[in-house]
């Protein structure tokens, strides 16, 4: 994919008689540290981060102003190619869903509205946003801290349980998005780091089950494919490992205790959270093999079936 259609943010943006001129200043300062990754003009690598991190704090009317050139440019900074240090990477995908997520929810700058209109009118922007964290997926870059890459694809799964959502309420969403989608997390759950393969089972988890607010009956993000088989299998993951953590619980019981027959259910410690833990190969493995024989020869997305 590509994560940048614009890389060159507009060197002189009309003024908006509506932006305090200091602000305007400051919000252009940021977008010239952060436009051209590495080739920046700020050369070091921690004020890019900053100014990237900074451009997602902005209040709402400043994002608005000059909303196609901030998106453009992160989106930019989230490619290794154009952006050599990792950190910043990590924080391009941060600031971009950061924003997106803000304007979801609304602007509460004076004479301004929910602005999913906004996102409504820049459908474009959406498949930037996308294609970037998609593209983030694959970052795959080593130095002698080992897999810094990780930092990035993990940044990006987290991202993408934020954004997928937004992406279908405007409008911007198809069947080869979502197999990208899967592809991308699943490839991401059979990684040989626990960390990043948790990150991204929570994330893939939560997009399949994800119900409509409107209709419970129906799923919130459609053209998922082999989604009832997965669902099968998640269910009968999270069973077992519920049937683990019981086991775990009740032989630490009988260590600690080996006179008692119950549980201190006032140690915190003796609980744990619901839900699979994907960090485990055990769980996750299984779940990622029927998806790979799977293969492309059925869509079972049943978008409006519903899951018992």
């Amino acid at each position: 994919p590509n994560p940048n259609p614009n890389p060159n943010p507009n060197p002189n943006p009309t003024p908006n008689p509506n932006l305090n001129p200091k602000l305007q200043n400051f919000h252009q300062v940021l977008l010239d540290g952060v436009a051209g990754g590495s080739k920046a003009k700020s050369s070091s690598a921690a004020k890019r981060r900053g100014f990237t991190l900074a451009l997602a704090a902005l209040p709402c009317a400043a994002l608005l102003f000059n909303l196609s050139d901030i998106i453009s440019a992160l989106a930019y900074c989230c490619n290794p190619i154009a952006e050599a240090d990792p950190e910043a990477r990590k924080a391009g995908i941060v600031s971009v869903c950061r924003i997106c997520v803000r304007l979801d929810e609304g602007c509460e700058a004076k004479g301004l509205n929910r602005s999913v209109s906004v996102m409504l009118k820049n459908r474009l922007l959406g498949h930037v946003v996308f294609d970037a964290l998609m593209f983030a997926l694959t970052d795959y870059a080593i130095d002698r801290r080992g897999d810094v890459g990780s930092w990035v694809r993990e940044a990006s799964a987290q991202g993408l349980k934020k954004i997928v959502p937004i992406l279908v309420k405007i409008g911007c969403w198809d069947k080869k998005m979502g197999e990208q989608l899967v592809c991308g997390l699943v490839k991401q759950m059979a990684e040989k780091i626990a960390r990043t393969r948790r990150v991204s089972g929570i994330s893939f988890e939560h997009l399949i089950r994800l119900r409509d607010q409107k209709d419970a009956k129906k799923y919130a993000i459609p053209h998922l494919p082999c989604r009832d088989m997965l669902l099968e299998v998640i269910d009968l993951a999270e069973k077992k490992e519920q049937e683990q953590q019981q086991q775990q619980q009740h032989t630490h019981q009988k260590t600690a205790n080996p006179e008692s027959d119950t549980y201190d259910t006032n140690n915190p410690t003796e609980t744990s959270n619901p839900g699979i833990d994907w960090s485990r190969g055990e769980v996750t493995f299984p779940v990622l093999i029927p998806c790979l024989l799977s293969g492309n020869d059925t869509d079972t997305d049943s978008h409006s079936h519903s899951h018992s």
